[in-house]
């Protein structure tokens, strides 16, 4: 039987992967597995003739092909989960399965969604040259919630001014830092205490 684990084991998701092409990766998720023999776990025989495996993950009780590659004893998917059609607050489960349709391990748990963004903008304020971003957020507890931006000499690092979200899973919030500099890059993040 594989292992598997995913890091983080929490985060957050942005719902529609963010369009800037950047090259950090702050949405995404890790599954790891190692050990990994191809072996149907309802047949307990091995899978022969198959070299591609593809992970799976668990969305409203449905499983959603997320990514797929050639099969090796130790693999690692790099995901961003953004793309699920209806991304929900809370704990994930992720599977292996094999190009014909054979599942290759047991459920595992993770990750756990802690907050979905959605709607990043920024306006720029008549006659200044500052601007208000914007970004809408849903949150399973109360939680500071930053914008990660690009500074001038290509590194990134938290804004600095982080707001709390509420607590309702259940219900859009949309959270507004005003009269801000204009920066080229931002992404928001639920930051770490």
């Amino acid at each position: 039987m594989p292992d598997g684990e995913v890091a983080p084991d929490a985060g957050a998701l942005y719902s529609y992967p963010p369009e800037t092409g950047l090259g950090i990766k702050i949405y995404d998720f890790t599954f790891s597995f190692n050990n990994f023999t191809l072996k149907d776990i309802d047949k307990k025989k091995e899978v022969t003739g198959e070299n591609v495996v593809t992970l799976e993950v668990n969305e409203s009780n449905k499983w959603i092909s997320v990514a797929s590659k050639p099969y090796s004893q130790q693999m690692n998917f790099d995901v961003n989960l953004g793309s699920l059609l209806s991304p929900s607050i809370g704990t994930l489960s992720y599977r292996l399965k094999s190009e014909n349709g054979a599942i290759l391990m047991n459920e595992l748990e993770g990750p756990k969604i802690k907050a979905i963004f959605r709607n990043a903008m920024s306006k720029k304020i008549p006659f200044k040259n500052l601007y208000n971003y914007i970004v809408d957020v849903r949150t399973a507890e109360s939680m500071p919630i930053d914008m990660y931006i690009e500074k001038e000499d290509g590194t990134w690092d938290f804004f600095g001014q982080p707001q709390n979200s509420s607590n309702d899973p259940n219900k859009w919030e949309t959270l507004t830092w005003s009269n801000i500099p204009w920066f080229s890059n931002v992404e928001f993040v639920a930051k770490p205490e």
